[in-house]
């Protein structure tokens, strides 16, 4: 696929109107988080990821994910993000993705939470 095409899924994963269609994944999706050294897998599996994002959205209704900047070369789309509980900004995160065949394969994210003013 086309870089504009993998940063079309991309966005659609990230879209403030269908948070995280679970569609968009590899069957050997693998989300890894920055957290402790070396980047630790989360999430393993579309099984796995299917119940956690369900479990996020559940618990979170008003969540929603803004694509603030977003860069592509070969299959591998990068993002920065903020991220939102109701109306108000809830962290930063950046997220590095990888594709095939128009399916998320891996993710790398790191974020932080905002400090309430």
């Amino acid at each position: 696929m086309s870089t504009e095409e993998n940063k079309d899924v991309v966005r659609r994963w990230n879209s403030p109107e269908e948070i995280w269609p679970t569609e968009l994944l590899d069957e050997s999706y693998a989300n890894h988080g920055g957290t402790t050294p070396p980047w630790a897998t989360i999430i393993q599996g579309l099984d796995e990821a299917k119940a956690r994002f369900d479990q996020v959205r559940r618990n979170n209704p008003t969540f929603r994910s803004i694509i603030e900047d977003i860069i592509a070369e070969g299959d591998k789309v990068a993002v920065r993000l903020t991220w939102y509980m109701g109306e108000k900004p809830y962290g930063n995160a950046m997220v590095f993705y990888r594709l095939k065949d128009g399916k998320i394969v891996d993710d790398w994210y790191c974020w932080t939470p905002l400090k309430e003013e």
